[in-house]
């Protein structure tokens, strides 16, 4: 009996180290992914590169370019806002997969971009932010002479 409530106990203790464990790793990866732990709703975004600039693009369906606040500070781009949810009058809700609520994404950039020159666009949901990179970022060719 007494070796039963020890290894229970001892059971408890690992499953407590566990959880401790597993909700660190949790945070490390969601923030390394731009995506804060607060929000709701996580809005899907890709990121790409074209020449000589940074496009992040994030899925937002039914929000206008007045529902979205984005940032720019210390080389990390903000944007939030919130997607609110459908209130269909006099109807019942049967199934509902599309997520809302408030969100935040946060992307990390690795070179120096020209803050002067950053853009964004709204179209059919899909909002498009331009970092382009800093003259000074930006990659060059040297000619080595043989002598």
């Amino acid at each position: 009996m007494r070796s039963d409530r020890r290894y229970r106990n001892l059971w408890n203790e690992l499953e407590n180290i566990s959880n401790q464990v597993g909700h660190a790793f949790f945070e490390v990866f969601e923030a390394d992914r731009g995506r804060d732990m607060t929000s709701t709703t996580h809005p899907f975004l890709d990121i790409m590169e074209k020449e000589g600039e940074l496009w992040v693009m994030i899925e937002l369906p039914g929000l206008s370019k007045d529902d979205v606040q984005i940032r720019f500070e210390s080389n990390i781009l903000t944007v939030t806002g919130e997607i609110k949810p459908v209130d269909p009058e006099g109807r019942r809700v049967i199934r509902s997969e599309r997520s809302h609520g408030k969100f935040k994404r946060n992307v990390r950039v690795q070179y120096q971009v020209d803050t002067e020159k950053i853009s964004a666009e709204m179209n059919h949901g899909l909002l498009v932010v331009y970092l382009p990179k800093h003259q000074a970022a930006k990659a060059k060719t040297i000619h080595v002479e043989v002598r």
